[in-house]
């Protein structure tokens, strides 16, 4: 009869070389670069398209823009309430994955919900508030079309302040650079 003997061997801890792991200051400046070529890009992509816009656009429309700009900026700011800043908060902390995905879900399902409501209200009173945020000769459609705009934006935010958190720069940067060239 043959005997099987499993051979089972355990490495000295010693004799192993461990594979280099990136230091943070490098890990740092790369993921930083990543960051600032995907922004850069993006500013590149609406500097190129300005000579474009300013034969298109009256200056009349440019301030229209500006103003929807800066109200997404606000909405951005106050509708879900800093819930992204809260996600960062217990995000990093845990390394759960089941426990990150319930906090993400969470947070998405709260901006989502802020977001609509915000989005609702604001459709509803659409022929109100259009000629008191950007003037009495604008359409009412342009003010549908900026509150669907600023609630893409909203929801966007959220995901990419989530591939920040879980460190995926690449992702962030091409979301940035595609959503810039969408937009």
């Amino acid at each position: 009869a043959t005997r099987w003997r499993a051979d089972v061997s355990v490495p000295d801890a010693g004799t192993e070389p461990l594979a280099p792991t990136p230091s943070f200051l490098r890990t740092a400046f790369r993921h930083g670069a990543t960051y600032v070529v995907g922004g850069a890009f993006s500013q590149a992509i609406g500097l190129l398209l300005f000579p474009f816009f300013a034969h298109v656009f009256s200056p009349h429309d440019y301030g229209i823009i500006d103003l929807v700009a800066l109200a997404s900026t606000l909405v951005n700011l106050t509708v879900a309430l800093g819930v992204s800043s809260g996600l960062a908060r217990y995000f990093v902390d845990t390394d759960d994955i089941d426990e990150k995905r319930a906090f993400a879900s969470t947070a998405l399902v709260f901006t989502l919900s802020a977001y609509s409501a915000a989005a609702i209200a604001a459709l509803v009173l659409a022929r109100s508030l259009t000629p008191v945020l950007l003037g009495a000769d604008v359409r009412t459609s342009l003010m549908a079309v900026a509150v669907v705009g600023m609630w893409c934006s909203g929801v966007l935010y959220l995901a990419q302040v989530v591939l920040q958190f879980q460190l995926r720069p690449a992702a962030f940067a091409v979301v940035t650079v595609v959503t810039t060239t969408v937009g």
